[in-house]
């Protein structure tokens, strides 16, 4: 989720003389060889956009292993620099020039998945998970991982400063919170917390809290964007608006970068977090591989926990956090039919093969949302979203934002950071929604 690198990668090899045309073994089951990505396509090269940049490394291998796999001519990776993948998209649409498969956050498969995504309703691995997504009545993508938000926390920090052990879920709310900030302060734990300053971070992903914990349903979500476009409801003096802003001044409180939060930097955060500098840190477990670079015990305890509230005891925003299928893979229905096969062998491979499950889980360090996938995933903050999902204590994220979401709510979060002043953020966002909510149906 990190801001993009400028990169470009042809990844090519050399075509097999003979090669094993089809996808999967005839009887369905996992081949552990790999044999599984045989296309056939010596000509075909692939292509996509949008790749998670903390598994750009991994990806890169993977391409190279997977191109000799399937016999391709290349695979190519590019990247969107600076851009959103939103903004990317509608250029390279619009030029004909776009990739044989996007990876798109879930918004942006409702933003284009209706005109340009194949239909992949009939592909083997749409039975084994419940994260793909459908526009109209096709399955219009492939979800690639499982992603959760909250807060991220370093035990072993706060059991070394306190003295105490610690439990995420004796954490109830802001109280709770705020008091256990207070004893890291005292311990000399001088700012035990920290707030990404990126668009992405503040925009797609803290502040939509104040809209998905309405209700906790994506159709009540959507339901109360409506209401306070319409004025049924006033967002200024909405009880979830304001605390969840409650707890956003309390982080701000703690921040690390409390005195200049616009010059936070992210991976100096992921340090500060891995060596105990800091002990609370908003984000998800795509921020493992950013933090993982710093951690030098190997023995230290991570985990994610929710944005606690000070509301009722029996607010599932203080048990629960935020998730989905967060990355989501189209092909584009541009491409030609030879491509098109070679992306859905591909997707096959990634689901249903040995070598692709192993990718996604052990090498990716991702949280699969194929439910035949039962590779143990490694990284603390991946095992902690699963737990999250088995214990039932994980609630869909809203996905229907219109793709400049992030910069423009997000650009208005920056200016929060700064000046604290809730009614100005109120009114930006109302100003967003009521020139946008006819976006989100």
């Amino acid at each position: 989720m990190k801001n993009k690198k400028v990169l470009s990668v042809l990844l090519a090899a050399a075509m097999a003389a003979t090669l094993v045309a089809g996808c999967g073994s005839d009887d369905g089951k996992d081949n552990a060889s790999g044999d599984s990505g045989k296309t056939g396509s010596g000509d075909v090269t692939l292509s996509i956009v949008g790749i998670k940049s903390e598994i750009y490394d991994q990806w890169e291998a993977m391409q190279e292993e997977y191109t000799d796999i399937a016999g391709l001519k290349g695979f190519e990776m590019q990247v969107t620099g600076d851009e959103t993948i939103y903004s990317y998209m509608q250029k390279a649409y619009a030029a004909g020039n776009e990739t044989v498969l996007a990876m798109f956050d879930p918004t942006n498969v409702y933003d284009f998945g209706e005109q340009y995504a194949v239909d992949l309703s009939g592909e083997s691995w749409v039975k084994d998970t419940d994260w793909a997504i459908s526009v109209g009545d096709k399955v219009a993508s492939f979800p690639f991982c499982i992603e959760g938000r909250g807060i991220v926390y370093n035990k072993t920090a706060i059991e070394k400063v306190t003295g105490e052990t610690f439990d995420p879920k004796s954490i109830t709310s802001l109280a709770d919170f705020t008091a256990l900030c207070d004893k890291l302060v005292a311990g000399g734990m001088k700012s035990p917390a920290a707030i990404a300053q990126e668009d992405w971070s503040l925009g797609a992903h803290l502040f939509t809290l104040a809209y998905e914990q309405q209700d906790f349903t994506e159709e009540g979500t959507s339901a109360f964007i409506h209401e306070i476009v319409d004025g049924t409801k006033d967002f200024a003096t909405n009880e979830r608006y304001n605390s969840v802003m409650d707890t956003v001044d309390a982080l701000r409180k703690y921040n690390i970068y409390a005195n200049d939060p616009l010059s936070a930097d992210y991976d100096m955060i992921a340090s500060y977090m891995a060596d105990g500098t800091i002990a609370f840190w908003f984000n998800g477990n795509w921020a493992w591989p950013n933090i993982s670079e710093y951690v030098t015990d190997e023995s230290a305890e991570f985990g994610i926990m929710p944005l606690v509230q000070d509301t009722s005891a029996d607010d599932k925003a203080n048990s629960m956090i935020s998730g989905t299928a967060t990355k989501q893979i189209i092909i584009n229905n541009t491409a030609s039919e030879a491509e098109q096969q070679a992306a859905k062998d591909f997707l096959t491979w990634l689901a249903e093969d040995d070598a692709g499950k192993s990718f996604l889980v052990e090498k990716a360090n991702l949280v699969s949302p194929f439910n035949n996938n039962t590779l143990e995933n490694s990284d603390p903050l991946s095992v902690s979203v699963k737990q999250h999902v088995a214990d039932g204590t994980m609630y869909p994220t809203w996905n229907r934002a219109p793709g400049d979401h992030l910069t423009v709510v997000g650009g208005a979060m920056q200016k929060y950071l700064a000046d604290g002043n809730r009614d100005a953020l109120a009114s930006s966002v109302v100003d967003y929604w009521t020139k946008n909510v006819d976006k989100i149906g």
